[in-house]
């Protein structure tokens, strides 16, 4: 029987079986597990997009994220099933005003196909300076939504890799996760805490300006 032990993954404990190799793929207890360059990782979920089940669903974290394929996918398999839970959660600062190219007008176009948009960020800065005994002038200056992951049915694809097109030409070092029911439930709760922390987007226009998103109090969905 394998040693079991546990992984702290912000307030969740996930127990995992130490892993084994088969080929290609390690083994974590029900899951598996493929690791994959930046160009992969985008390339698989795109894949796994396509090919996924109406009821299978999606969900999208991007710090930066001008990468067209996946915003057509996305848009693609929300237009073929209009009730499909697909949602994205993208970092505020470089959506409405960062300089990666195009991200403000695709998410305007995630928006426009019916997709939930949310804008979050990190924490405050100034006390996590203050703890590391740091000298600094931040003011009310937040911390940023740094993750890049995307679920689709119980397909995670997670790590370094941003959803960009640079990405695609750096050394990333992202991870497939096939995961069991357990490990899923877990992941979705994860994401639900940022989530629902996040500002909801309402609809806007593709013909209004960069800053031009209207942001509201946070919201529930009835999912």
């Amino acid at each position: 029987c394998p040693e079991v032990r546990e992984v702290q993954a912000g307030v969740l404990k996930l127990p995992f079986a130490l892993p084994f190799t088969v080929g290609d793929t390690t083994y974590l207890g029900g899951c598996s597990m493929n690791f994959l360059r930046g160009e992969e990782e985008q390339d698989a979920a795109v894949s796994e997009i396509q090919r996924s089940s109406a009821e299978a669903v999606i969900r999208l974290m991007a710090y930066t994220f001008d990468y067209a394929p996946l915003v057509a996918a996305l848009c693609t398999a929300k237009a073929s099933t209009p009730g499909r839970r697909i949602e994205a959660v993208m970092d505020k600062m470089n959506t409405l005003s960062g300089p990666t190219k195009n991200q403000n007008a695709m998410a305007r176009q995630l928006i426009e196909a019916g997709i939930k948009v949310r804008f979050a960020t990190g924490k405050k800065l100034t006390p996590v300076y203050d703890e590391a005994k740091r000298n600094h002038k931040l003011g009310g200056l937040l911390g940023a939504l740094h993750a890049k992951a995307c679920i689709i049915g119980k397909h995670a694809f997670v790590g370094s890799t941003n959803w960009t097109v640079s990405s695609r030409a750096n050394n990333e070092c992202s991870v497939h996760v096939l995961m069991d029911d357990s490990t899923a439930d877990r992941f979705h709760a994860f994401l639900d805490q940022i989530r629902f922390s996040a500002e909801c987007i309402e609809r806007a226009s593709p013909s209004q300006g960069r800053k031009s998103f209207r942001e509201s109090a946070r919201d529930s969905f009835a999912y």
